[in-house]
């Protein structure tokens, strides 16, 4: 059973920021109310046993809006039975929608939303509550472990330095070499640098490192296997780049680079042919001389169009979909990847332009408390 609770929409110093983001390294914070499980209980040893519930409450700290069933809690680290649980779904439950951490109109912190799961869950099974079922020799102690896996996402900003020409270096407005300033939203993955630098007269490179900054583990964004352990989702994140320099929807940006490589190629093939030529046949050396002329024009005319229009490539990323979106594999909790922005003859101005990178992951979170059985002694 999942409970909503209300919070002060402020915290205490009324709080405020002109930044994008309050920022932080969680996204959500997991503990017990107090005595829920309780420290110690009392063994079956007269017969009646000890009932008691684990209550576990979760504030969504961070920036992110958690939806309904984005967050999945279950109570495990003892054998259900012993504990008068016979349906497994009872140690189970997800979220009502829990909102993250946000401004008011004036700039002061929205605390994020709280919600309290009850276990056992009353309508998944016939257990009221806890109870240790077995007669013990002595006493023992059990753990109770809360484990929550979540949706999350880190929204990162930051700002372009574009110029009309990157070889004129006069009346700039800004520097388009260097690290920029970047923003996070409160989540425990962010990213920790961005370093812009000139590919070409419109070209950008940008460099990004993104590092898990939180204590949770991180799983690839799948809807279908949350937070699983295996190789192919552990530290995985996705990552997309979103610079607002994509062009026309109706431009077919793959099939401009298409022409220019099928040209290209056809320039190298002509060029192979007349410099296999042995012959002294006039006419033949005339038209492949044409031909290579009209071929190098296409070319230069392939490359010309295909310049208007901005494009941006990222590499470094796994599954990468449309050149600015893919995975990244966190090794050491960090991993790095750069994306080239070319600029088209619309976007050549002397500018600064915010944009932003948005990670995308599963998160898991735990916590513990120890729960003594103590042997009572009975009939």
């Amino acid at each position: 059973m999942a409970i909503s609770v209300a919070v002060s929409a402020c915290t205490s110093g009324d709080e405020s920021t002109e930044e994008s983001f309050f920022g932080g390294k969680e996204g959500i914070k997991l503990s017990f109310l107090p005595n829920t499980p309780p420290s110690e209980v009392t063994d079956f040893g007269d017969g009646v046993g000890f009932p008691f519930q684990a209550v576990v409450t979760v504030e969504n700290v961070g920036e992110q809006n958690l939806k309904k069933d984005e967050l999945d809690i279950e109570i495990t680290g003892f054998f259900p039975t012993d504990f008068a649980i016979t349906e497994t779904e009872q140690l189970k439950d997800s979220n009502d929608a829990l909102r993250g951490v946000d401004k008011d109109p004036d700039g002061k912190r929205v605390n994020g939303g709280i919600q309290q799961f009850i276990f056992p869950v009353q309508d998944k099974g016939d257990a009221e509550a806890f109870k240790y079922m077995q007669k013990l020799k002595g006493n023992q102690q059990f753990p109770f472990k809360a484990e929550a896996c979540y949706k999350y996402k880190t929204t990162a900003v930051s700002q372009l330095c574009l110029q009309e020409s990157f070889t004129d270096n006069l009346n700039q407005v800004c520097n388009p070499k260097g690290p920029r300033v970047v923003s996070n939203s409160g989540a425990p993955v962010h990213v920790t640098s961005i370093t812009e630098s000139v590919g070409g007269t419109n070209k950008i490179i940008l460099n990004f490192e993104i590092k898990k900054v939180g204590l949770d583990d991180v799983f690839k964004l799948d809807d279908t296997n949350k937070c699983s352990t295996d190789f192919t989702h552990r530290n995985r994140v996705k990552v997309t780049v979103n610079t607002g320099l994509e062009s026309n929807s109706d431009v077919n940006i793959e099939e401009l680079k298409k022409n220019v490589a099928d040209a290209k190629t056809r320039v190298s093939s002509i060029e192979k042919v007349i410099e296999s030529y042995t012959g002294n046949n006039e006419d033949e050396l005339s038209r492949n001389d044409d031909t290579l002329s009209a071929t190098q024009t296409t070319l230069t005319a392939a490359r010309t169009e295909l310049a208007k229009y901005a494009d941006l490539n990222c590499v470094g990323l796994l599954e990468g979909t449309g050149g600015k979106s893919g995975f990244l594999l966190l090794i050491d909790n960090k991993a790095s990847f750069t994306c080239i922005q070319t600029l088209g003859e619309n976007s050549m101005i002397d500018s600064v332009k915010s944009f932003n990178v948005v990670l995308e992951y599963y998160a898991e979170r735990s916590i513990t408390k120890n729960v003594l059985v103590k042997h009572l002694i009975g009939d």
